[in-house]
């Protein structure tokens, strides 16, 4: 018996398409992923954290124990 004609191979190339789709679309949402997170963090690029917490600066946070 020759390898072309066992189970293994047959299901092994049956099985290779699906899966390279697979790992290309897993890809493809990591890197869009990425881009939108470059982006949201892109947004607040030009605020300094000081800036970013100036709500929280004139006083204390009510109910809070400080």
């Amino acid at each position: 018996m020759d390898i072309a004609s066992s189970l293994v191979f047959r299901h092994a190339r049956i099985l290779a398409l699906p899966l390279a789709v697979l790992a290309l679309s897993g890809l493809v949402l990591i890197l869009l992923a990425v881009a939108a997170a470059q982006l949201l963090g892109g947004a607040t690029a030009g605020l300094t954290p000081e800036l970013q917490l100036a709500p929280f600066r004139w006083g204390p946070i009510k109910g809070s124990l400080g």
